[in-house]
């Protein structure tokens, strides 16, 4: 029933006069005697004639009245209330006016209620209903109102739809997928899935299974329509709030439209040695695209302050004297004493110029005559070389004509100079920059005209040739950015490089009329790389009115702002830009380079590169690692903060939950201040990580090594020092691969002595490797039975029982030769053969793998509680390893008593570390079967008996070792950062003192 009180009161003004209740008056008689719950379809006048009915409440007629006023202003929308507010019974502008506004329903999608309360704090200390207000006074008064953000609308509707029991959604707040959400997608494709994720293939799970449980959770993507690593980059609000990437996608992201994949790369690029335009000989750059070329709006929306204790230097190149009394009015906002440095190339010029800066107030003045060689770079860097000395920062620039561009460029210099410092506030806004003591140029954001002419032209050579003077490898492979049209302001520190080359006039052309290929025109593309290898960073601003892409100008409202806008605008032009590698196309995908990004944030860091920490990868050598990184850190005891940098694989809810202490970040640059972090390198095909002053790695595989090494050189080019990197070293790697690339990739890691601490794992390995390589410090990590193993080893009777460590996939193992080997023992001795189990540890894999041995069955991967039950019950164990390294399987079987086999390798022989092994000097099938043979005659006479655990013996040694100890390395990396810290220059401190 739809019962309208008001309605009623009006239509049966008997029950109005009398005060009494509308509802007990219908309820005990009204209706039956045909009276009418809310007025009849026709009647739509009756607003109108009841607030004027004196029989009415004040209340009643206020009621009216606010009723009346909403319907009329197109603020409220009947079908949006009543679709979004399925409980709201009854008039739903009734109901909105009662209750509605009480409960934060929206009137519309064109009013916020909550952006208005939170806009005008009267209104909600006042307790009014905000429509109410705004339509009484709030519009007269100038207020404004705001329309609901897309994704509120958004979620309104899908919440409707779940109450109603659409099949869309289970419940109003869903984050994570559902089977049902991810169907509506649209967007999943199995077969790519499993192409994508080869762990899920090699699992054999379902894909679409897989996803839903734990794939959405872990941020892989479902197809190649949707990039969930991407989407969470570009979209910060989506891990804000909770969602997982796809979820968000399907239930705002589309509907806002948000991309799902990348628009495009980042950077324009050709591997082309030469332009294909009309100019061939022009060779390309690397560019960031424009939609991707970040700027900072000028003038800030605060006020900022500025420190200059000396006189700025404003340098300036004038030609065209003509052109100087223009320029002068502009150097006129800059709110600081100015000493002006003017050059141009005639005495008659000079007497021009010295008349137009008679008058200059703001500080002294100071002509000088130069030649014309050189533009106006010579002019700076060779005729004002002196006047550096007196000031910490100077601004260049020049009467700009540009002659050769026409028409097309003649809105050129004077876009440069607004932007500069065209208003007092954009100068402040500016120089504020340089508060900063990293900053070390800043300059405007391109002329939009001219960004497709910005290459390396002819200049390449000449730039190359410079920067090898500074001390800078160029390639082509680099980003190319720097001020065109050469106008910015800069730090005397950052272009000293340049200065000290002592340059001449006599080495720059005489001016004829060149628009390129020249040394002026190569010193200004590489000014910013000279600076970033002083380690400064340098930034570029905008004035939203005269750049054309509005959303690639940030505003800047607050100091910390620049903080967040830093890592979209500086783009560092001396770091690796490719992360590709020409081994990828031939089965190395390990190999693709993991890019960095400069952090501000000095505090010193641990760091694991480790290719997986899931559970089901977690084999002997994992863990080794994650144990030897957790000791060191512990051992640091807080003086460095953490980070797991997973290279090869995405990161699963289990090892989330293992590493629950850490926090999961993106492989994207970031303000980088986390004490404890998980970051997903997998993927890696955007995006940056974040590299301290101070961050140590530890290399776990060759491939990481690689990662470590190439850290190691950006480490040194963004801070001017270089930390050593811990290498694990669990085997002799390069041996995996035999005679081919990946040898020679895994051997060359070896080859980084002066830069490398080895942290060796076992003595064998110890002696072999140090015996062919040199590094900075070398430890052995001992041998030791694993804690939860050594716990669970107890005296069982013992089963006839072979464990044989089994891994298809690691040639190492020589699981073919173990299967020939066994068939052969059994052939040769079926009777004694046929009362023993065979047990395959280790891996996963078919069983038709082993045919045709014999009683064999394949466990895989299993606990360590029952890896030491099958220690307790078994009799023999089988584990070669054709390495120097002992491998922990066989050490294990022995120490837990069993008989065991392996095998001998240079040095290495096993058998001097428990009695009970026996260690092949030859591994051959025939080799190994008899001593199958004479493992099992000897294990014959323990069935049944309980044995116990065997006692290590003390290993005789060659040389002396030096042995690893978590507070030695500990130590020894304080030291090492401590010292660094002391070395790094440009340094700005703590990365929160700037700006503030």
């Amino acid at each position: 029933m739809n019962f309208n009180t008001i309605w009623y009161l009006h239509a049966y003004q008997d029950v109005a006069r009398q005060n009494q209740n509308p509802l007990v008056d219908y309820v005990n008689g009204g209706q039956a005697s045909g009276r009418l719950s809310s007025p009849p379809v026709d009647e739509s006048s009756w607003m109108t004639k009841a607030a004027e009915n004196e029989f009415l409440p004040a209340s009643a007629r206020e009621f009216i009245a606010c009723y009346d006023m909403i319907k009329k202003s197109a603020l409220f929308d009947e079908t949006f209330y009543t679709t979004c507010y399925p409980d709201a019974q009854g008039d739903p502008l009734e109901h909105f006016i009662r209750n509605g506004w009480r409960l934060g329903y929206h009137p519309s999608p064109n009013f916020d209620m909550r952006k208005y309360l939170q806009s005008y704090e009267d209104v909600r200390a006042s307790g009014q209903n905000p429509l109410i207000h705004y339509l009484k006074s709030g519009r007269r008064e100038g207020r404004r109102i705001e329309p609901l953000p897309e994704s509120e609308t958004w979620r309104l509707h899908a919440g409707a739809r779940a109450h109603q029991g659409a099949p869309l959604y289970a419940t109003l707040f869903e984050k994570q997928i559902s089977a049902t959400l991810l169907d509506e997608s649209g967007l999943f494709d199995a077969e790519w899935y499993l192409n994508r994720y080869l762990d899920v293939r090699g699992a054999g799970m379902d894909p679409r299974g897989h996803f839903i449980s734990s794939g959405s959770a872990e941020f892989r993507s479902p197809g190649p329509g949707f990039d969930a690593e991407w989407y969470c980059r570009r979209y910060e609000d989506v891990l804000d709030e909770g969602y997982e990437p796809l979820v968000h996608y399907v239930k705002f992201g589309r509907a806002e439209g948000r991309d799902a994949i990348p628009p495009a790369p980042d950077y324009t690029y050709t591997y082309a040695l030469s332009d294909a335009g009309p100019i061939p000989d022009v060779v390309p750059a690397r560019r960031p695209i424009n939609e991707h070329d970040f700027a900072l709006e000028v003038p800030f929306h605060y006020a900022p302050d500025i420190n200059m204790n000396k006189p700025l230097a404003a340098i300036v190149h004038a030609f065209y004297p003509d052109l100087l009394e223009h320029i002068l009015g502009y150097l006129e906002n800059i709110p600081c004493a100015v000493d002006l440095y003017i050059s141009t190339d005639s005495v008659e010029k000079a007497n021009t110029i010295r008349k137009i800066v008679r008058n200059w107030r703001k500080g002294s003045t100071d002509v000088r005559i130069t030649e014309n060689r050189g533009r106006d770079i010579a002019p700076m860097i060779v005729g004002f070389r002196d006047v550096f000395a007196k000031h910490d920062m100077f601004l260049h620039v020049h009467t700009k004509r540009s002659p050769h561009a026409g028409n097309l460029l003649h809105e050129w210099r004077d876009y440069l100079l607004d932007t500069l410092f065209g208003t007092e506030d954009i100068a402040r806004s500016a120089l504020s920059l340089f508060n900063d003591p990293k900053i070390g140029v800043v300059f405007p954001q391109h002329f939009f005209e001219v960004r497709r002419m910005l290459n390396w032209g002819f200049d390449y050579d000449l730039a190359r040739n410079l920067l090898a003077r500074v001390g800078v490898q160029l390639n082509k492979d680099l980003v190319l950015e720097f001020p065109s049209g050469s106008m910015f302001w800069g730090r005397t520190d950052a272009i000293r490089p340049l200065l000290d080359l002592d340059l001449q006039f006599s080495d720059f052309p005489e001016e004829a009329g060149q628009i390129d290929g020249t040394l002026a025109h190569a010193i200004e593309r590489t000014l910013l790389m000279v600076a970033e290898s002083k380690g400064y960073e340098w930034l570029k601003v905008a004035r939203r009115d005269l750049y054309p892409l509005p959303d690639t100008v940030l505003k800047v409202t607050e100091p910390a702002d620049l903080l967040r806008h830093r890592l979209r605008v500086f783009q560092p032009c001396l770091a690796r830009a490719d992360a590709a590698q020409c081994y990828e196309r031939f089965g190395m995908p390990e190999t693709r380079s993991i890019l960095s990004y400069p952090s501000r944030n000095n505090r010193p860091r641990i760091n694991l590169l480790i290719p997986s920490i899931n559970p089901g990868d977690a084999y002997g050598g994992l863990s080794t690692a994650i144990r030897i990184f957790e000791e060191i850190s512990s051992s640091l005891a807080g003086a460095f903060d953490r980070r797991i940098i997973v290279t090869d694989s995405h990161i699963s809810s289990e090892a989330l939950s293992r590493f629950s202490d850490y926090a999961q970040t993106m492989y994207f640059q970031s303000e980088d201040d986390g004490v404890a972090e998980i970051v997903g390198a997998g993927a890696r095909r955007n995006g940056r990580l974040n590299l301290r002053a101070n961050d140590i790695f530890i290399a776990t595989a060759w491939w990481t090594a690689r990662h470590a090494i190439d850290l190691l050189r950006d480490q040194e080019l963004f801070f001017q020092k270089k930390l050593p990197f811990i290498y694990l070293l669990q085997d002799d790697e390069p041996y995996f691969y035999g005679w081919s690339t990946k040898w020679a990739l895994a051997e060359s890691t070896y080859r980084h002595g002066p830069d490398t601490i080895a942290i060796i794992n076992s003595e064998e390995l110890y002696l072999e490797i140090i015996g062919k390589y040199d590094f900075l410090h070398s430890f052995c990590y001992p041998y030791a039975i694993n804690g939860t193993i050594s716990k669970c080893l107890a005296p069982e009777s013992r089963e006839r029982l072979i464990l044989v460590y089994a891994r298809p996939h690691a040639l190492r193992n020589a699981f073919e030769l173990i299967c020939e080997a066994l068939k052969q023992w059994q052939q040769h001795d079926p009777v004694s053969a046929r009362a023993w189990e065979i047990i395959c540890l280790g891996e996963e894999f078919d069983k038709a793998l082993t045919e045709p041995v014999q009683n064999i069955s394949v466990k895989g991967k299993v606990s360590l509680d029952t890896y030491a039950d099958y220690l307790n019950r078994s009799l023999v164990g089988i584990s070669l390893m054709l390495s120097p390294h002992p491998s922990y399987p066989p050490l294990e079987m022995a120490e837990a008593g069993l008989v065991t086999i392996t095998n001998r390798y240079n040095a290495k022989d096993l058998s001097q570390r428990f009695d009970d092994i026996i260690s092949l000097d030859r591994v051959d099938a025939r080799t190994l079967a008899e001593a199958i043979k004479q493992a099992v005659a000897k294990a014959e006479g323990l069935v049944g008996k309980r044995t116990g655990r065997r006692k290590p013996k003390s290993l005789r040694l060659d040389a002396p070792i030096k042995y690893y100890a978590s507070s030695k390395v500990a130590e020894m990396l304080k030291e090492l950062v401590g010292t660094a810290i002391h070395r790094t220059t440009g340094s700005g401190g703590p990365r929160r003192r700037f700006w503030l």
